[in-house]
């Protein structure tokens, strides 16, 4: 069974929880956008479309996309899964 067959249909992995976040704009942010965002606790997008993101997940890059907005809540649109060969490496 592949892992991504696994990871979408069994029982045991909907279970497991990893640390995950999305990157928006690595780098791209200055000190005073970072605090004005924490300061206002939530962060939203501009109408613009956003440079593309990252999704980490236990500190691992494991996809590139968007955040997209859709019935007025947020999501992350994978538009590219980052692959890895045999030994590991990216």
């Amino acid at each position: 069974m592949d892992i991504e067959r696994f990871l979408m249909e069994s029982p045991a992995a909907k279970r497991v929880r990893l640390p995950a976040r999305v990157v928006i704009g690595r780098g791209a942010h200055s000190l005073r956008d970072v605090r004005a965002i924490a300061e206002a606790g939530t962060f939203s997008p501009a109408s613009d479309p956003l440079p593309a993101c990252e999704l980490e997940v236990a500190g691992v890059v494991v996809a590139r996309g968007r955040v997209v907005r859709k019935g007025g809540r947020l999501f992350f649109k994978v538009a590219e899964i980052e692959r890895r060969n045999e030994g590991g490496a990216v």
